[in-house]
């Protein structure tokens, strides 16, 4: 009997058992004498027997038919509880709880765990107090609120596997429709909760850091931060035309980040046309509008350590960016010779 069952869902008016392919009339007589002798030791009486095709079965069955459904009808004083939310119901009864799941995998290590979420246990649950008040809902009469754990994972595991909404629907049982909805009042809450704190207002003695930062850990004077650029992938936009592809000969959007000695972001862009070089993107920013403008609070330049000479703080970036007072980049050595 259990080489024909492939698995049990409640419907909230049905329980429906669904069997793996089967071939033959013999194999299907002898499986649906198995399972009218379990079905009767269960319930007893009132069997419906369909199949996947729509055909009935009364005393055999075709032997084009490869798929059987078995359906019981629950009893009344069960329906009152199955009814309630039963639209919903499948979505929300996971076979594998999702808390239990991810539990399971934080024992399994750290590593496990932030090689599928991309964030360790401790940032997790930090970034859940942050953000489980604003996103806390009330279960009602009809339906249960989704756990904001659960939106969390959901979240996470969209960001960090790039996975598509529909493998969200299949993996977390959800509606596609409601894990883009998700993912996408998670990301603005989590930018209006945390941008203060991850992105601050820039003051004199937010760059000094920096730049004490550089020189610390990278024996690099009077830096900014490191500037790059990043083509992040998506699907052509309608009529965009080539507006979206890249030199890579892909379909992106432009992100700019500044980022300090500890790897953490200072300032970040995104939305430029794919397009757009890194020269482009930074001189098309709100950090160049704000350079060129005199509103970045950049400090005035310093002596280099050694030296009496002062010269201007700087960002450094790559051969990709043009030079300016505030922009570094490497020296190529294109004409360089060996002496």
């Amino acid at each position: 009997m259990d080489n024909f069952f492939h698995g049990i869902h409640d419907s909230g008016h049905t329980m429906r058992i669904f069997v793996r392919d089967f071939h033959g009339a013999g194999k299907k007589r002898d499986m649906i004498n198995q399972i009218n002798c379990r079905m009767n030791q269960i319930k007893g009486k009132g069997i419906k027997r369909h199949f996947g095709n729509g055909a009935i079965f009364q005393d055999g069955c075709s032997p084009s038919v490869s798929v059987c459904c078995i359906g019981i009808p629950i009893p009344e004083e069960e329906k009152t509880t199955a009814n309630m939310g039963s639209s919903n119901q499948h979505y929300q009864t996971h076979a594998w709880p999702l808390c239990d799941a991810v539990q399971a995998t934080a024992r399994e290590g750290p590593v496990k765990f932030f090689n599928y979420l991309r964030m360790s246990i401790h940032s997790f649950e930090e970034l859940l107090m942050m953000v489980r008040e604003p996103l806390t809902k009330r279960d009602t009469n009809m339906r249960a609120a989704i756990p904001t754990e659960e939106m969390l994972v959901i979240t996470l595991r969209y960001l960090a596997s790039g996975c598509s909404l529909k493998d969200l629907h299949y993996n977390f049982r959800i509606g596609r429709s409601t894990a883009g909805e998700i993912v996408r009042k998670f990301c603005q809450t989590i930018w209006e909760t945390m941008k203060d704190q991850c992105l601050p207002t820039d003051t004199d003695e937010a760059w000094l850091a920096i730049a004490a930062g550089f020189w610390e850990k990278a024996n690099y004077p009077n830096c900014l931060g490191a500037v790059d650029g990043k083509h992040v992938r998506i699907v052509k936009p309608l009529d965009s035309g080539s507006l979206y592809q890249n030199y890579k000969h892909y379909f992106s959007i432009g992100l700019l980040a500044v980022a300090d000695a500890n790897y953490n972001f200072v300032y970040v862009d995104v939305g430029s046309y794919g397009k757009d070089f890194d020269s482009t993107l930074f001189q098309n920013s709100t950090l160049w509008n704000d350079i060129e403008g005199g509103n970045l609070h950049i400090p005035r330049p310093a002596p280099l350590p050694g030296s009496d000479v002062s010269v201007p703080y700087a960002f450094v970036g790559d051969k990709a960016f043009s030079l300016s007072t505030h922009l570094l980049r490497l020296y190529s050595g294109t004409h360089l010779t060996v002496n």
